[in-house]
C-alpha cells in the first residue's frame, strides 16, 4: 500500500491529469501514513488548521497555483496557520528543513520535499493529514478541506 498511492499519482499525471487530490478526497482513505505518526506540533501551530506547502521558485506548478494560495491566505489569515517550505535551492532547503523540525513538521517535510506544489491541511492537535493536494488551483478543494479540519477541531 505504501507505494500504491504514489503509483496512482504518477499514473494520473501521465494520463494528463492537471491536478490530483490525495487523501481527504478519497473516501475511507487513512491519511495518517502521509505524515509522521500522530504527535503534537509546535505550540505556535496549535488551535488552527495548518496549511503546509512545499514550494520552489523554479516550479511551474507552484507558479500556476500561487494566485489560489494568495487568495486562500487572504481569506483565512486569521483562522488558518500558513507554513511554506521553500526548496528552491540547497540554502533554502536547509532553512526549510530546520523550520520543519522546529515546528514539528519534519516528517511531513521529509516525505514531501521533492514534491513541489504539494499542500497538506494538517490537524494541529496531532499532526495528522486532513487532506493533501498536488498542483491544485481550485480554491474550493482547499475550502472543503479547511472546513473539515475546523470541524474536527470543534468536535474535540
Amino acid at each position: 500500500m505504501r507505494y500504491f498511492v504514489p503509483f496512482l499519482f504518477a499514473l494520473a499525471l501521465l494520463n494528463g491529469a492537471e491536478r490530483v487530490a490525495i487523501a481527504g478526497c478519497m473516501p475511507g482513505r487513512d491519511a495518517s501514513n502521509m505524515t509522521a505518526p500522530a504527535h503534537a506540533l509546535a505550540a505556535s501551530l496549535r488551535g488552527k488548521p495548518v496549511f503546509a506547502r512545499i514550494h520552489a521558485d523554479w516550479c511551474p506548478a507552484c507558479k500556476a497555483t500561487q494566485p489560489t494560495i494568495d487568495a486562500l491566505r487572504a481569506k483565512y489569515s486569521s483562522s488558518v496557520t500558513f507554513v511554506e517550505f521553500d526548496v528552491t535551492d540547497a540554502k533554502t532547503s536547509a532553512a526549510a528543513a530546520a523550520k520543519a523540525k522546529a515546528l514539528g513538521l519534519a516528517a511531513f517535510y521529509e516525505a514531501n520535499k521533492t514534491a513541489t506544489s504539494t499542500v497538506a491541511i494538517l490537524n494541529p492537535d496531532d499532526g495528522t493529514t486532513v487532506a493533501k493536494f498536488y498542483n491544485d488551483a481550485d480554491g474550493s478543494d482547499y475550502d472543503k478541506a479547511i472546513r473539515h479540519a475546523r470541524s474536527e477541531l470543534r468536535s474535540k
